[in-house]
Order: structure tokens, then sequence, then C-alpha cells
């Protein structure tokens, strides 16, 4: 690595080791000329665009940074010529700079060992957070759950979500962690309640009645391990004792694919689409045809679920709009703002070919 540029990895290090306090004036002058006299450059100033527009530095700073009508009055007029000259000069606003001045990065950490089915919700969190004026960045669980966090602190994020987190894991994260000023949501920890945000009962009652009113009668449920599990059960239990049909549940751990085909249902409705793909392989292999013997439906509207032979009737749970939700929460908690209570979101029953009318 050459000279200059180890210096200027040193700058940035600098930069990001008192990014945890708000710097004056002097000491952020004191940065950025350090790093211009080792031939760091920045493409575009404020002045530079002052100086196109005709106008004063201040009333650039106040049309890009959003404060005209909070700071000051600057004409529509003016504002389209500092904009157009920003433009036109290339303009893009170090955000680095800004966050060391005041004290926050705005960016918000999410930490996960990332499965295929939660892009949808990462997606989402991605959205409103730049719709926010805030960016996301990713951190893996390899080695363990503390270590991925201490990475996320450690890179001065504002808050951190945890996405599918087991509560066992969660419950071994050490105290301090909550210590630091930054919050920390998602880990499904006891002495951190959280609101659902989506109907999981709900949703799994609409699935049973829809497969109800295609006729089914014998309509088991194959259940998997997982904290959703029991209200899921709870909705498919109370749909069958109101159309007075008796209901059956099995789970995946203890009975196979195979010997739930033997049990010979009219439905199955599967804990989620990756179970219900597994029954779905199992027939194929026996040359049971789906939806000819019985029907099949799933959780989650997931691609594997997409693309399944035959497509995957299943409940779509809404992912993409509960990271929206839960970034819109966050950000109002870190910037102040009150939030409205929402009801939790229900889920749509996604009609495919895995299920018909009888």
């Amino acid at each position: 690595m050459c000279g200059q540029h180890f210096a200027k990895m040193k700058y940035a290090g600098d930069f990001w080791e008192n990014s945890g306090k708000r710097l004056d004036k002097r000491e952020l002058r004191q940065y950025i000329q350090g790093a211009a006299n080792i031939g760091y450059q920045m493409i575009t100033t404020m002045k530079d665009i002052a100086e196109r527009a005709g106008v004063s530095r201040t009333t650039v700073s106040f049309v890009l940074n959003d404060r005209c009508h909070r700071d000051q009055r600057v004409s529509e007029s003016v504002q389209k010529k500092v904009l157009a000259a920003a433009k036109e000069l290339g303009y893009m606003r170090n955000d680095l700079v800004l966050s060391l001045v005041k004290g926050r990065s705005r960016c918000i950490g999410i930490v996960s060992a990332f499965k295929d089915f939660m892009f949808p919700i990462i997606r989402g969190y991605a959205q409103e957070a730049q719709d926010r004026g805030y960016s996301i960045r990713l951190f893996h669980v390899d080695k363990s759950l503390e270590d991925a966090l201490t990475k996320a602190m450690q890179s001065r994020v504002d808050a951190v979500i945890c996405l599918g987190v087991a509560r066992a894991e969660a419950e071994k994260i050490p105290d301090h962690f909550f210590d630091k000023g930054i919050p920390i949501i998602g880990l499904n920890r006891p002495d951190q309640p959280r609101r659902a945000l989506f109907d999981q009962k709900g949703s799994a009652a609409a699935m049973t009645e829809y497969l109800v009113g295609c006729g089914y009668r014998k309509i088991l449920c194959y259940a998997g391990n997982y904290s959703q599990m029991p209200q899921r059960l709870a909705g498919y239990r109370e749909v069958m004792e109101k159309h007075h049909l008796v209901p059956v549940s099995f789970n995946y751990g203890e009975v196979a694919p195979d010997d739930l085909i033997d049990e010979k249902p009219d439905a199955v409705f599967c804990g989620d689409d990756y179970l219900a793909c597994r029954l779905l392989q199992a027939a194929c292999k026996r040359r049971i045809f789906v939806p000819d013997a019985f029907g099949v439906a799933g959780f989650g509207n997931t691609v594997a679920g997409q693309f399944s032979s035959p497509a995957l009737t299943t409940v779509d749970e809404c992912h993409f709009e509960l990271g929206l939700i839960t970034m819109k929460r966050l950000v109002s908690r870190l910037e102040g703002a009150p939030f409205g209570e929402e009801a939790p979101l229900a889920g749509k029953v996604i009609i495919r070919d895995s299920t018909k009318q009888v």
C-alpha cells in the first residue's frame, strides 16, 4: 500500500474513532485540512455551488439540507438555481462529514444469519431507511450472535435490527450491550416484549377457511418447530372446530412426509412453504398427484412455493410491508417522533395449483 493511500485510510479511521462525540468546527476543520494535505480533494464544495449560482454559501447549505423553510425563507427561484448549479457541478453530499458534525451515522445495522426468505424483509428495511435519509449495513452471524453485534456497535450504527434470531441465542447476549445507548430490536428476549406486527393466528385461520370452502373435510396440519407455530395452530383449530371438523396436527420432527400421506388426508395445511415442498416431493416420488389425491397448502409465499410443482397455494406473510413498518417505527424512535399503533397485518391467501374445489 502506498504511503499516500495509507495516510488517507488513517484519516478515515480517525474520523470514525471520533464519531462517538460531536466535533466542534475547529476539530472538524483540522481533520478535513489534514486529509487535503495528503492529496484528498473534494470534487465539488458548497462554495463552488455558491459561486456558480451567485448566492451565499449559507443559502446553498439551507437548500441542499432541506432547511430553507425551517431556518430561512429562500425563494423557489433561488432554490432551483442552487439545485441546478449543484447538478451541473456534480455535487454529492459527504455523509461521512455530516455524521461527524452531528454525532450520528444515520446507518442502521441488520444482524442475521440471512436466509433466502428474508430478502423481501431486508428490501423493506432498505426502502424505508432510504426514504427517511438513512442507510442499512448488513452484519452476518457467522461464529456467534455476540460477535456480529460487536461488529455492528464498532461500526457506529445508530441502531440494530436482529432478524431471525432464536430466543436461546438472544438470551446469551451480555447485558452491557444494552447500556450503549444504541437501540437493539428483534431479539425476542423475555425482558424485551414486542408488539406483534403480523397476525399469525388470523392468517392461518384464513387459509383453513379457504380449504374448508374448497370442500376438504379431513384437513391435517403439518407443524414446524418455531415460535410462530402455536399461533398458526390456534387459527387452524379454531376454524376446524367452528365447522365441526376434527383438528389433527403432526410435527415434522416426529412424523415424516410419507407417514403423513399414509393418513390419507383430503388436504394438508403445512406450517411453512418448505414443509409443504417436502410433502410435494414425497408425493411425487410415490407417483401420487397433487391436488388430485389431496390438496397441499403452505405458509409464507416463498420462492420455493412459487416454483414448486404444482405451484403452492400459500399465505403471503407480507414480508416487504413488515420490513417497512419495522424500519418506520425504529427511525421514529431514533428521531423522537410519535408513531401510531397499527393493527397487525393479515396475510393474504394466494391460490395456486396445489389445491382445487372438490
